[in-house]
């Protein structure tokens, strides 16, 4: 398995692969600007690992007591890392090197899934698979917890936060959609009605990935 980037400076978003060893299956995989270094979870592996974007200084930052590391977010301010995992039905915090782990939330969670972290307004958000499928929100200290989205939803998955307009994206390969609400899950939109898997967004534009397509497509317009 490869993970793979894509420049948005091309008109074609030409991809290369990033030389790492041992990568299995790979679910979520966040970025961390300050050290420029790529952090991923497998689930294979049970375990979180980073390297840098040349594929050197690969290393294992977590590997114990994980069954099913889904999703991953960088706080960039705090230079923390958190994470979800799906198979002990947790959320977690560590340093980025892996130290000072702590189980933030560990009640009324089943299958917990992506997670995106808002450092600015001090939130973290995280899509739930389980018997009720949701979104929810937490400061990023676990406090003032409250879901956020919880009607048609089957598997809520891509976070992804749009900072300029205040939006949270997610896609769901259950309803075949890519939606946005506000931060507080108001104003909610089905955006695109496809089989989308995963959003990212970037300045105006937003890619995703599709099981129908192969690669990954950008659209620039038309987000409003």
């Amino acid at each position: 398995m490869d993970i793979r980037r894509i420049s948005f400076d091309t008109e074609d978003l030409s991809d290369d692969v990033i030389p790492l060893a041992d990568v299995r299956s790979a679910v979520a995989l966040d970025w961390d600007s300050r050290d420029d270094h790529v952090y991923w979870t497998d689930v294979s592996t049970d375990t979180i690992s980073r390297a840098k974007w040349d594929g050197t200084g690969q290393e294992v930052v977590v590997d114990t007591s994980l069954e099913s590391p889904a999703g991953l977010a960088i706080d960039w301010v705090t230079n923390k890392l958190y994470w979800t995992d799906a198979g002990t039905d947790r959320i977690e915090v560590a340093n980025t090197d892996g130290s000072m782990r702590t189980v933030l939330i560990w009640e009324n969670l089943d299958r917990p899934r992506d997670i995106v972290v808002e450092p600015m307004g001090g939130y973290m958000y995280w899509t739930d698979w389980g018997a009720s499928p949701k979104i929810e929100r937490a400061g990023m200290d676990a406090s003032s917890r409250q879901v956020i989205i919880s009607s048609n939803l089957t598997w809520p998955n891509g976070l992804a936060i749009d900072y300029g307009s205040q939006r949270l994206y997610w896609a769901d390969a259950g309803m075949k959609t890519i939606e946005f609400a506000g931060l507080d899950g108001s104003r909610r939109k089905v955006k695109v009605a496809l089989k989308y898997l995963l959003t990212a967004l970037k300045a105006s534009g937003a890619a995703f990935s599709s099981w129908q397509l192969t690669g990954a497509r950008g659209t620039r317009e038309g987000w409003d």
